[in-house]
């Protein structure tokens, strides 16, 4: 079996350790791994049909795509072409987008923070001070700002080089979030992160980690979101306000260190058994 590992060319280094997993445990599967950048190829289309160019040469398509990257046209074009690409674009639109991830965590009844998505070009937020200015396609807290007036806002708004951005009234116990790792529908693991230097807890960022026993209540909610898509593996994050976890997003492209260094969880591999188990059981159906 032939499968490849594309990643955005810029995260590669930093992620080198994470990508040898994958080979290893690909490698014990009898799965051939390449490691590719969405940088290197790319998708055309004409009278032999849809195809991967590297170089100008066409690859001959794997049997599936693990997509570390956020590249929708080469995304949406191998599942064209009939390769099975996880996360899926279906997924992949939604948790980059962070608007319609607060649109679909509301429409099931998830509680969010006050949030409005509006113009970089607008005066003032509409809301009250403080509150945090988000980019609606980052991730990893880059380009999340803490903002107290109309002048921090303006800079924050300016510095995304965006259009749109979105604004949200900030959670009374910052610096303390929650990640919850899912793979398909199944809630994985759930992580808590802090920090006592930054409203931001993200790990990459310099917070510190430990495990964190959701609670039934917590449980359900998390099940709801991983029961209303087709995942294959995210993180859906949550935030702390009035002692309650409050939805904040979804990682598609979501890293892994917390799990390798504080639980005995070999996410990697249970990935690709899932992934596996799924092309088996479409295969048979088909």
């Amino acid at each position: 079996m032939q499968a490849w590992l594309l990643y955005d060319a810029t995260e590669v280094e930093r992620n080198r350790r994470y990508i040898g997993f994958y080979f290893e445990e690909c490698e014990k599967r009898g799965i051939s791994l390449t490691l590719l950048t969405a940088q290197e190829l790319t998708p055309a289309c004409g009278p032999q049909g849809l195809s991967i160019l590297q170089n100008g040469q066409r690859l001959a398509p794997p049997d599936f795509v693990v997509f570390r990257a956020v590249a929708p046209v080469l995304q949406k074009q191998l599942e064209r072409m009939g390769v099975p690409v996880y996360n899926s674009a279906a997924v992949s639109d939604v948790c980059n987008n962070k608007m319609l991830t607060y649109q679909l965590a509301r429409s099931l009844g998830l509680t969010t923070m006050e949030t409005r998505f509006i113009s970089t070009q607008a005066a003032q937020p509409g809301l009250p001070y403080p509150l945090v200015v988000k980019p609606v396609d980052g991730k990893g807290g880059r380009g999340v700002c803490l903002v107290r007036d109309d002048a921090e806002f303006r800079a924050a708004a300016t510095a995304l080089g965006q259009p749109y951005c979105l604004v949200q009234q900030e959670a009374n116990m910052p610096g303390r979030d929650v990640r919850v790792y899912v793979i398909g529908h199944t809630i994985r693991a759930a992580m808590l992160r802090r920090s006592d230097k930054d409203f931001r807890s993200n790990f990459c960022l310099g917070g510190q980690a430990s495990v964190y026993p959701l609670s039934p209540k917590e449980t359900q909610m998390v099940q709801k979101l991983a029961d209303a898509m087709d995942f294959g593996f995210v993180g859906i994050d949550f935030v702390f306000h009035n002692g309650q976890m409050v939805f904040n997003e979804i990682e598609d492209v979501v890293g892994a260190r917390m799990l390798y260094i504080y639980t005995d969880l070999n996410i990697v591999g249970e990935y690709l058994d899932w992934i596996l188990t799924r092309i088996r059981r479409e295969s048979i159906l088909l």
